[in-house]
């Protein structure tokens, strides 16, 4: 999840007093009167709060900041929603609590201060939520999520990931993967070590220095046991990504194959027939949805590309582009399609709720996990443009 912009006196400055006063008392730390309203009588008293954090010992200040920072992480409506959707699984009922709240702030610390273990939970599942640009595969085995999530399965799936980035790129010495299962899906989220590298820090003292770290890079794997479907986040190109995956389905799913090359998640061919719409849901609140650009590649000479573009919502975009594919005279048989755009906006003023979707030949989508790219998937299926039945990829 990208980090969300954070200062001090930007995040308290609309917080409920109260609520601001309950965090420092949770805390240890004394909250003086003179910070609790500004001259206004209505609002915390922003500038002289961040004074007051900056005059306390290092330890405090950095506890307070720390926690702010989480806290802000989930300070909109995405983030609430998870908290909501991670309370409702785990049958704590908060939305009644929530909305009598005002301001995503004021809720995201109040679900801090009172339900510690549901926040954390939710800061995961938001972080995963709002992964996108990932690899999408069917036709893998469907196991249980218990059998697919044990001491055993997480320590294979390390020692593997280790060597295998230990001899492709000379990192990985060590790997820490954290499985959480969570309703339909369970998340892989491996940490392998990436190379190392100086960095300058002060120490708590304030003295500066330069140390040797070992950070980390990041890879997801979220499997589906009920589809046998696994989705791949990591910032590497196809080659990789296959060999990744190749690597989760022998460890955690006990499968020897490897995937055949080109394994096709979405058919490209369809958008390009003559009988292809875009039918929508009435009760999905859909204002407008069409097909705004196609990318074509050549057969044989796969540099060359023809991208054709409609950018009007009013307007038909399948069967614009149809009409531009005849006026062009293109041959289809002489090109593939390798990229299809989409733009559906559901309710919600403004620019809220509108959503680009982008799937790419043959197995990568742009979506992330949020209420509306999950809507948006699911039209995805709608139209017909998603292979999840293992016989039509072979």
């Amino acid at each position: 999840m990208a980090k969300r912009q954070f200062t001090i006196s930007h995040f308290v400055q609309n917080l409920n007093i109260e609520l601001l006063e309950a965090y420092f008392k949770q805390a240890g730390i004394n909250f003086p009167d003179n910070l609790k309203i500004t001259e206004d009588d209505k609002k915390p008293n922003a500038d002289a709060i961040e004074t007051y954090i900056g005059s306390l010992d290092v330890t405090q200040q950095e506890k307070i900041i720390n926690d702010f920072i989480e806290i802000n992480e989930l300070s909109y409506e995405g983030g609430i929603l998870t908290i909501l959707d991670v309370g409702n699984t785990y049958k704590i009922a908060l939305l009644d609590e929530v909305s009598t709240l005002i301001g995503y702030n004021n809720q995201s610390l109040f679900c801090f201060l009172n339900y510690k273990d549901t926040f954390q939970l939710a800061m995961q599942f938001a972080h995963f939520d709002n992964l996108s640009t990932k690899t999408v595969k069917y036709g893998l085995l469907k196991k249980s999520q218990e059998e697919v999530n044990n001491n055993e399965i997480k320590a294979d799936l390390e020692a593997e990931l280790k060597v295998y980035f230990k001899q492709k790129e000379g990192r990985g010495q060590n790997c820490n993967i954290q499985i959480t299962t969570y309703k339909d899906r369970v998340f892989y989220r491996a940490l392998p070590q990436n190379y190392s590298q100086f960095v300058f820090e002060y120490d708590l003292s304030g003295k500066l220095n330069r140390n040797l770290v070992n950070p980390v890079f990041e890879v997801i794997f979220i499997y589906y046991p009920s589809e046998g479907k696994i989705e791949l986040s990591c910032n590497f190109r196809n080659k990789r990504r296959k060999e990744l995956i190749d690597i989760f389905n022998k460890v955690v799913l006990k499968d020897d194959k490897n995937l055949e090359d080109g394994l096709q998640t979405y058919d490209f061919n369809r958008i390009v027939a003559d009988d292809f719409v875009m039918p929508l849901k009435s009760e999905d609140k859909v204002s407008w949805a069409y097909l705004k650009q196609i990318r074509f590649s050549y057969k044989y000479i796969s540099a060359r590309k023809i991208i054709l573009e409609v950018d009007d919502k009013n307007t038909d975009g399948a069967k614009a582009l149809h009409e531009m594919i005849k006026e062009h005279r293109l041959q289809l048989d002489q090109l593939n399609v390798t990229q299809a755009t989409f733009k559906i906006k559901f309710e919600g003023a403004g620019n809220k709720g509108s959503v680009t979707t982008v799937i790419t030949f043959p197995d990568k989508c742009n979506l992330s996990d949020t209420p509306t790219h999950q809507k948006a998937k699911e039209y995805l299926k709608y139209w017909k443009l998603e292979l999840n039945d293992e016989a039509e990829n072979n």
